[in-house]
């Protein structure tokens, strides 16, 4: 069961080696609410002498890759799932010392190898294994394949859990540098270090199993291979800003670029699945194209962005609503066929939308059965249009 075999067009980074849950909420610091703050140590219950700790941002001066590997790498772990026959190894991390653990949705499920969510099955069984050798067994509390995050539970009196730190992502640069712990070649190569710097951001990467692709990805060079999935990414001051979650790969080889999971979203998954076992996503129902100043020069379009509709799900929120393709239909550079008299979406909730990630992000940051206002441009005038929010459909 190799790596390409899970095959997407951007393969899973989980190498091959042949429960309900207490509340807790996400903060604006990242840090989980219940949580002791930085510097905090909470003694852990006495089956056995432990400790639990959550780590302090590091100085901002300075990108120290020998520092944060060295107060970092014991909240980083190896995930072994077993679905059988086969294995599947990953990297993940505490991110409570309560005994929560985050890694990728394709390491502990068959999301890879599954044609639709419906498909999707656990693993039978999930080891964590930490950096001081310990070993133990886990349980999957849930798993999000929107945004490819699992959550996992271990006993936290059996293990001195060091909880990472979440940073948020929205302010890093292309330049800014990253480092990244984890497991590339499974177990027996654990806690691995490599650097590099963010080489592009707001990516999109097809999620596994279902319809939809995760927006707002972090594009790094820093080195990410097999068994790195699920494992944090750091940004100068050691807080995680991401999860490792793919490879651009052709021929199933890596070709030193890597793809992350946005902190935002991790946290977002992460709360909703500690408090209710699974993650609910808004869903507008469209497909579109980017509005450029060629295109609008071309059809005589009334403004130079946005994104103009190009299909709209049958029965769904945009129908219901009254948006629509139009009925003319062109054809566009390399775009292709475009319906130049659609509707074109300027704007969500007053928050301007000129590419699809703009538009994913803006439906999701809203709960399905929300009421928004859509700015729309139809027949070259502004129009306002009501959208009741459906929720996500797994797979079209």
């Amino acid at each position: 069961m190799g790596v390409s075999a899970r095959g997407l067009g951007l393969p899973c980074l989980a190498g091959v080696v042949g429960a309900a849950g207490v509340i807790v909420g996400v903060g604006a610091s990242g840090a989980l609410r219940d949580e002791a703050p930085a510097h905090t140590v909470t003694v852990g219950l006495p089956i056995m002498p432990t400790v639990a700790e959550t780590v302090a941002d590091l100085p901002a001066s300075a990108f120290d890759p020998r520092r944060i590997y060295r107060e970092r790498m014991a909240g980083v772990v190896t995930v072994t799932a077993s679905f059988g026959a086969d294995s599947v190894s990953g990297s993940g991390f505490v991110v409570s010392t309560k005994g929560l653990l985050l890694t990728n949705a394709h390491v502990v499920t068959s999301s890879p190898d599954a044609r639709t969510a419906a498909d999707v099955k656990k693993a039978r069984r999930v080891f964590v294994r930490f950096a001081d050798g310990n070993s133990l067994p886990a349980t999957i509390v849930g798993y999000d394949l929107f945004d490819d995050i699992a959550v996992l539970r271990v006993d936290p009196r059996r293990e001195p859990l060091v909880a990472l730190v979440f940073g948020p992502s929205a302010p890093l640069q292309v330049g800014d540098p990253l480092a990244v712990i984890g497991s590339p070649f499974g177990k027996d190569q654990a806690e691995s270090l490599s650097v590099g710097v963010v080489s592009a951001l707001g990516r999109e990467i097809q999620a596994p199993a279902v319809s939809f692709s995760t927006p707002n990805a972090i594009q790094t060079d820093a080195a990410i291979n097999h068994g790195n999935s699920g494992g944090p990414v750091f940004d100068a001051r050691g807080r995680v800003v991401g999860v490792a979650a793919q490879i651009e790969s052709t021929g199933g080889g890596g070709e030193g670029v890597g793809f992350a999971i946005p902190s935002e979203a991790a946290q977002r998954s992460l709360a909703e699945i500690v408090s209710s076992g699974s993650v609910r996503y808004a869903w507008l129902g469209v497909s579109t194209e980017p509005v450029t100043r060629e295109l609008a020069r071309q059809f005589h379009l009334a403004v130079t962005s946005g994104l103009l509709v190009d299909g709209v799900s049958s029965g769904g929120p945009a129908e219901r609503a009254g948006l629509s393709a139009g009925r003319r239909t062109a054809v566009f550079q390399d775009a292709g066929t475009v319906h130049p008299d659609g509707d074109i979406i300027v704007s969500v909730a007053g928050r301007p939308i000129r590419s699809s990630t703009d538009l994913s992000v803006a439906v999701a940051a809203w709960s399905p059965g929300a009421v928004v206002r859509l700015d729309v441009v139809r027949s070259g005038q502004h129009v306002g249009v009501d959208v009741t929010l459906g929720q996500r459909p797994t797979n079209l």
